[in-house]
């Protein structure tokens, strides 16, 4: 073989390593990169694609969907009402940070008089009130409330956060003139709580829903307690047969 010969089947040689270096190494790491929960594939034990398995995000047939139990709407003072919505969410593990939602409130006739659009979270394994206040009706009374979510929650695993708070010393007061509820909420967990929802539900002899209202703990140290203090203006039309706290905590 000539020297030619020799020195282009080098070049030749050097060309085709060349090549190989610059797109096989890239090439290589593009096909051994490693599984992750957000690249569209299913493959990693997931139960669907970027779902389940290792996956903080569930797959739809892992979570029983949640129920709009109910919703009413009440008169605060002429022309501003407020709303409260129960939503049951029976699964243990699965808890949703964000669903957008549309509350509607219509009169007797059926004619949408006003709407609320939010974002809310829904804990595991309880009762979710989801409340809105100072909605603006105008002369128009609303007799029906109806509350939808916008779209699917995303359900991730989530652990409950309700064992760590206690409510005590939960008290009527003024219920003739202008009512007042008060409480005392108690972290008896191990960790520090942030934007702690506080509704309070009130309930006739029925057990239909009167009244209703919000506060929020903007922090809650380990074994420290906080009053909390609902109002209303004038009284209630009937008389509260009972009525109850529920805490909602937002994962932390």
């Amino acid at each position: 073989m000539s020297w030619a010969t020799r020195r282009k089947s080098l070049f030749t040689l050097g060309t085709i390593v060349f090549i190989l270096l610059i797109v096989g190494i890239p090439g290589y790491f593009i096909l051994n990169e490693p599984p992750t929960c957000s690249d569209g594939k299913k493959n990693q034990d997931e139960v669907g694609i970027d779902r389940g398995g290792p996956c903080s995000i569930l797959d739809i047939t892992q979570v029983t969907p949640h129920t709009v139990l109910w919703a009413r709407s009440f008169e605060v003072i002429p022309g501003v009402y407020s709303a409260v919505s129960y939503i049951d969410n029976p699964n243990i593990n699965a808890g949703s940070d964000a669903v957008p939602y549309t509350l509607k409130l219509f009169d007797d006739a059926g004619i949408l008089i006003a709407e609320r659009k939010n974002i809310t979270f829904i804990t595991p394994n309880s009762i979710n009130p989801i409340f809105e206040g100072g909605i603006a009706t105008g002369e128009r009374k609303p007799t029906k409330a109806f509350l939808a979510f916008d779209e699917t929650p995303a359900w991730e695993i989530r652990d409950s956060l309700a064992q760590n708070i206690s409510v005590r010393n939960q008290l009527l007061q003024n219920e003739e003139s202008a009512p007042k509820v008060t409480a005392e909420v108690v972290n008896t967990g191990v960790d520090s709580l942030g934007d702690v929802e506080v509704v309070v539900v009130l309930f006739n002899r029925k057990d239909n829903a009167i009244a209703a209202s919000k506060t929020i703990i903007g922090h809650l140290g380990v074994g420290a307690s906080e009053p909390v203090v609902f109002t209303w203006p004038k009284s209630f039309d009937v008389p509260v047969s009972r009525f109850e706290i529920l805490p909602r905590i937002p994962h932390q």
